[in-house]
């Protein structure tokens, strides 16, 4: 008896949400789903009968059917949850569509679901100002969405060309109407004594396409009016349009002035001097009239407003409101950075409210490769730098660290700095004096890319003379390096051989061997300084170790001097010019240096300048 007592209580709890579905379908929501409501009381029914069954029935094996009714009681929750959001179930929601409903609909639901809401207006012609034109993401289950994009209607175009039929003939009361329905705002009424009929159009500036902001002028005819003399009538709560026209027609001089005011819409009359029913000589009199600015309206202490509230409050005054997000890791999500209005200030109706809206700080996340995450900072605007250093544990062009860690928040303005590894260091040996043999197996064993040329010398054929980069220097494994090897005495019969012979080593062009003895005169210098001019020309290319120098510079005299030194060391003749007009930082490259470039070597009878370019 007590199987069947719970069998009674589940059947118990789906009736009731059944016919909780439907009243609150139809009574609450008032969407009459006449699929849905068939399908509840379809199933209502079909309950009905099976407790009747079960009264009926002995038996006390009901659990299948315990089963099928805790499923029924879950799908009848979640009907219900969709009419009234009563749990935020993201797995089983779906993104709402929101097109033609109001901005701070959305703002209400993203606020509650935690999706970023990404919005830009365009003007509409058939959707009201601060309502949905158009949205992303309709149908998609929320699980998948964290942002979504809006387009919100800023109301109807004011450029949008509209087409003007020629109207001549027809009645003031008729070309009004037109000019108020299709929102033409530059418009001129006048009037003409002519002897065609009182309130007539008679002439028109401008027939066919035009904007709805150009300027179109009206006239009417008079007809056979007495303008000496008139009886005002009531001008107050018409347009200006209408009351200035009136005015024109009867010749009656008039001036405007504008006030606020809480009952009488934007550009109506609030008031007039000459009260109504008078009887003026048009001639003698001027009537002043006041145009109502809207209702004057105080700007509140947004700061202390959610941004659901801002909207209504702009709504409901017909504010127009304009909301950039940026990212500050100063103020909270969601709270103002900054606003054109502060609070007190008076504003109208269709008047401008800017706000600055802050999307939090950014946090830093995790990347494996340089590419994604220079793609990522682009995307929030975050300024990057890149150095490099050496590591025996993350290979060639792997990242090392950054400056933030992962989860940490990016401070505004800051720069991320992305520290890229050379690779596995290797210590240059000093090559000179060394057979052409013993550096190619010397280069192996410590991984350098050894690339030789050649020289005459009165060192013997193929011993090192000069290598382009300094003894004890570190370099990435695998990076380039020249070396110049003698290729003998010149066979130029007006070179003169070496007077006698050294007893020390020549030195490289960067000083990798000992100074020479004060007996090793100028002799042996001057034969290679005169045996230069029969240099084999080269081509070298450039290394890893450049980033060194052109990743962060740090102004343009220093990277100036540390690329001629480079490029000395490499016997490569480069101009460095500057350029104050880039917007790079000073001593940054704008051209002329590339990572993997060829260049050749300087003779000197056949030097081929190279030319780089960097920010002044």
């Amino acid at each position: 008896m007590k199987k069947k007592g719970f069998i009674y209580l589940l059947l118990a709890i789906n009736l009731l949400f059944f016919a909780g579905n439907i009243l609150i379908d139809t009574i609450y929501k008032k969407n009459y789903n006449i699929d849905l409501i068939l399908g509840c009381a379809f199933l209502f029914v079909t309950l009905l009968f099976i407790l009747f069954y079960i009264k009926k029935n002995n038996t006390e094996k009901n659990g299948l059917l315990n089963i099928g009714l805790l499923v029924l009681i879950l799908y009848n929750f979640y009907l219900m949850n969709g009419s009234l959001d009563l749990v935020n179930i993201r797995l089983l929601q779906k993104v709402p569509n929101f097109t033609n409903k109001s901005y701070q609909e959305v703002v209400k639901w993203s606020s509650k679901n935690n999706v970023i809401i990404n919005e830009e207006y365009e003007y509409s012609e058939s959707v009201d100002s601060y309502h949905i034109v158009y949205q992303s993401d309709i149908n998609k289950s929320l699980f998948r969405v964290k942002e979504m994009n809006i387009i919100i209607s800023d109301g109807k175009d004011p450029s949008r060309e509209i087409s003007i039929p020629d109207m001549n003939g027809m009645k003031f009361d008729e070309v009004i109407d037109f000019i108020e329905e299709n929102e033409l705002t530059n418009v001129e009424i006048e009037y003409e004594d002519s002897d065609d009929e009182e309130d007539q159009l008679i002439n028109q500036s401008k027939v066919g396409n035009i904007r709805r902001n150009e300027e179109i002028k009206f006239t009417f005819s008079r007809g056979n009016i007495n303008t000496e003399e008139v009886t005002l009538k009531d001008l107050t709560n018409i347009s200006k349009l209408r009351a200035t026209s009136y005015l024109k027609k009867y010749k009656i001089d008039y001036e405007l002035k504008d006030d606020f005011s809480d009952t009488v819409k934007l550009d109506y009359v609030i008031s007039q001097s000459i009260k109504k029913g008078t009887k003026i000589k048009t001639s003698d009199e001027k009537i002043k009239l006041t145009i109502s600015k809207g209702k004057k309206i105080k700007v509140p202490n947004l700061n202390k407003m959610s941004l659901e509230e801002i909207i209504k409050w702009a709504n409901d005054n017909k504010i127009k409101l304009e909301i950039i997000k940026k990212y500050d890791d100063t103020i909270k999500k969601d709270k103002i950075i900054s606003s054109n209005y502060k609070e007190g200030d008076s504003v109208k109706e269709n008047d401008k409210l800017i706000l600055t809206i802050s999307k939090g700080g950014i946090t830093m996340k995790e990347f494996s490769t340089l590419s994604d995450f220079t793609n990522w900072a682009k995307k929030y605007g975050i300024a990057t730098s890149i150095d490099y250093e050496f590591s025996d544990t993350v290979e060639n062009g792997g990242i090392i660290g950054f400056s933030y860690n992962v989860g940490e928040i990016i401070k505004n303005d800051d720069t991320v700095v992305v520290t890229i590894s050379n690779g596995d260091t290797t210590v240059v040996p000093n090559f000179v004096g060394m057979k052409k043999s013993a550096i190619e197996t010397k280069c192996k064993s410590i991984n350098l890319n050894c690339s030789f040329q050649y020289q005459n010398s009165t060192k013997t054929k193929d011993i090192a003379i000069r290598q382009s980069l300094t003894a004890g220097s570190k370099l990435a494994k695998n990076s380039n390096i020249s070396i110049t090897l003698s290729n003998g005495e010149s066979s130029n019969p007006n070179t003169g051989k070496s007077s006698s012979s050294s007893s020390s080593s020549s030195s490289n062009s960067s000083s990798n061997s000992s100074s020479p003895s004060s007996n090793s005169t100028s002799s042996t210098d001057k034969t290679e300084n005169k045996q230069e001019d029969t240099c084999t020309v080269q081509t070298v290319t450039t290394g890893r170790e450049l980033n060194n120098i052109v990743a962060s510079p740090e102004s343009f005299a220093q990277t100036s001097a540390d690329l001629k030194a480079y490029f000395n060391n490499l016997n490569v003749k480069v101009v460095i010019e500057s350029d104050s007009t880039s917007g790079k930082a000073s001593g940054s490259v704008i051209s002329g240096v590339r990572l993997g470039s060829y260049y050749t070597t300087c003779c000197p009878n056949d030097c081929t300048p190279y030319t780089i370019v960097l920010a002044k």
